[in-house]
């Protein structure tokens, strides 16, 4: 009974992790569609992603989100450093 009970609650570390990935997602979209605040944008959104593999550097989305907003900042070093 135990096992089930442990299996059926979320991490609450992992939980914070797919909250900073999604607001990193939302700022990205954000920098696609306002080209005044692009900088801003895409600065928050690495901050969030950075915060979302602090929290749980498991989730592959979060090495992935990460990586495409290195890939739109056009930081190869910061990419490479990624991989």
């Amino acid at each position: 009974m135990r096992e089930g009970l442990a299996g059926s609650l979320q991490h609450p570390r992992r939980s914070l992790g797919d909250r900073y990935r999604s607001q990193a997602t939302k700022f990205l979209k954000l920098a696609a569609a306002d080209p005044e605040r692009v900088n801003e944008n895409t600065e928050w959104a690495e901050q969030n992603a950075r915060q979302a593999l602090l929290h749980d550097f498991t989730h592959p989305d979060n090495w992935r989100t990460l990586a495409s907003i290195k890939v739109a900042l056009n930081d190869e070093i910061g990419l490479r450093a990624l991989l």
